[in-house]
C-alpha cells in the first residue's frame, strides 16, 4: 500500500492591495485584528518569496488622530524587500509547513 501524501495546509491567508502612499516603502500595513496570527511584536521572523527568505517584523507606530485627540497605533510588517510598487497586491499565507510566504500580483497601469 502506497503512503499518502500530506498536503500542506494554508492556516491564515491575508490579501491586501498596497494603497499609493505606501508603494516604495519596506513595509506592509498590517490590521490590529490579523496581529494574532503573526508572531509577537517587535519578534523577527522570515517571509519567503521567490524562494528566498527576507527578515520581517512587525511593528507598532504610535500616533494621535488630528483634529480628535485621540491616540492609537498603527501596525506595519517591516520587510526588507523594496520593490512593493502602489496597486501591487500582495497576499501572505501561513503554511503549517513552510512558513509564512509572500506572493506579489504586479499592479499593471492601463495604457
Amino acid at each position: 500500500m502506497k503512503a499518502r501524501k500530506k498536503k500542506s495546509k494554508t492556516v491564515k491567508r491575508r490579501k491586501s492591495k498596497i494603497p499609493v502612499k505606501e508603494g516604495g516603502e519596506s513595509f506592509i500595513r498590517m490590521i490590529k485584528s490579523e496581529l494574532a496570527q503573526y508572531p509577537k511584536i517587535g519578534k523577527h521572523f522570515k517571509i519567503i518569496h521567490g524562494g528566498v527568505r527576507y527578515p520581517v517584523t512587525i511593528t507598532s507606530i504610535p500616533c494621535i488622530r488630528a483634529g480628535y485627540g485621540i491616540k492609537h497605533k498603527h501596525y506595519h510588517l517591516k520587510i526588507n524587500y523594496h520593490e512593493l510598487k502602489p496597486g501591487d497586491l500582495i497576499e501572505i499565507t501561513k503554511d503549517s509547513e513552510r512558513g509564512y510566504l509572500l506572493a506579489i500580483k504586479e499592479f499593471m497601469k492601463k495604457q
